[in-house]
């Protein structure tokens, strides 16, 4: 197996290895990802534009051959879960701090807890 360029490497970072869909195509080691390597190279190195391998990829594999989905997509799928945290952060850190300021309003003020009456069902 002979080096691709760095041109090519680069490039094909931005895939997945459609062998088993984990791993990046620029660091894949398999017999179709080393074919798809060479080919994305060759291709290239003719002139053929970065956009028109892409479109091929894409009709080929379909979007899940990029390693981070284009358009507003990939930055759905990092900003969601981070807005998801900050929000249940705040939330949790509000609802612990109204805990402790009831618990705080209810100590030393010598108020025992009262009986409430207990209400009696209508038959």
């Amino acid at each position: 197996m002979r080096e691709v360029s760095t041109e090519a490497k680069e490039f094909a970072g931005r895939f997945v290895a459609p062998c088993c869909w984990k791993e990046s195509l620029a660091e894949h080691r398999s017999p179709e990802a080393d074919q798809l390597r060479a080919d994305i190279e060759r291709r290239l190195r003719q002139g053929e534009t970065a956009k028109a391998i892409e479109n091929d990829l894409v009709a080929q594999y379909g979007e899940r051959i990029f390693r981070v989905p284009r358009g507003g997509a990939g930055q759905t799928l990092f900003t969601v879960p981070l807005v998801a945290l900050s929000l249940g952060g705040g939330a949790l850190a509000w609802f612990l701090a109204r805990r402790r300021a009831v618990a705080a309003a209810g100590e030393g003020t010598g108020v025992e807890p009262q009986n409430l009456p207990e209400f009696e069902e209508e038959e």
